[in-house]
Formats: structure tokens, C-alpha cells, sequence
């Protein structure tokens, strides 16, 4: 299992929301979701301005209370291998201040995978 970070060195998590799904292509989809504090992106230089997209394990999700989202730092720590977050890295394709919205565009490859399947499928909410 990889090395967990102390707390200080870790990356806060970000509970992104659809508002947009926007077919580019027959295989590319953009998903644009709305930001907090937009300014906190502004002067990370390409490519370093990415996201890490986490998809939770069924047996995670159904132990997180209705409403609630799993903590992802809590689930490293205690869940047993089989149930850890599978998570892609996304290049953030734009990052809108003024709409406070970050745009990320994911390539399809079908329906394997993780992040693929999750971007055909999103819808607003």
C-alpha cells in the first residue's frame, strides 16, 4: 500500500458537483463543476492545475450516511486493500474565475475504467 502522508502534507478534498455535461466528441466529455474559491487555481501554471478524481468502493459509499461523502484521508487509513478509493488524475482543462467553475474534459474509452464511465454518465447534481 502506498505511504500515507502525515497530516500536514496532505491535500484538502474538494467535493466537486456537476452542473454541466457537455459532449465535445463522440469520445471526449467535458464536466464543469462549480468552485469555492476560484483564486485558490489561479497561479498554478499548466500542467500542475489537475484534479484527483476519487471513486469510493461500493461498501465505502453504503457506510457513509445519506448526504455525506466519504472522507478520503479517514478511508486510506482504515479501509482494508479491496475497498481503497481508485483515483485518475484529470488535467483541469479550464478554471473560470469569473463563473468560479473548473472545466474538466475526459477522454472515453468505452465502458471499463472508472473515469470514463462516471463522465458519460454525469449529469447536473
Amino acid at each position: 500500500m502506498p505511504r500515507i502522508p502525515a497530516p500536514a502534507d496532505r491535500k484538502p478534498q474538494l467535493d466537486l458537483t456537476v452542473v454541466e455535461q457537455i459532449r465535445l466528441a463522440p469520445a471526449m466529455v467535458r464536466v464543469v463543476c462549480p468552485i469555492d474559491n476560484p483564486e485558490d487555481f489561479r497561479d498554478v501554471p499548466a500542467p500542475e492545475k489537475y484534479v484527483k478524481l476519487l471513486f469510493f468502493s461500493p461498501q465505502t459509499l453504503a457506510a457513509t450516511a445519506p448526504g455525506e461523502l466519504p472522507d478520503y484521508w479517514a478511508v486510506r487509513e482504515s479501509a482494508p486493500p479491496h475497498e481503497q478509493p481508485v483515483s485518475r488524475h484529470m488535467t483541469l482543462r479550464r478554471v473560470d474565475a469569473a463563473a468560479a467553475t473548473v472545466w474538466i474534459d475526459v477522454a472515453l474509452h468505452g465502458s471499463e475504467g472508472h473515469a470514463g464511465p462516471w463522465a458519460a454518465a454525469a449529469r447536473s447534481g
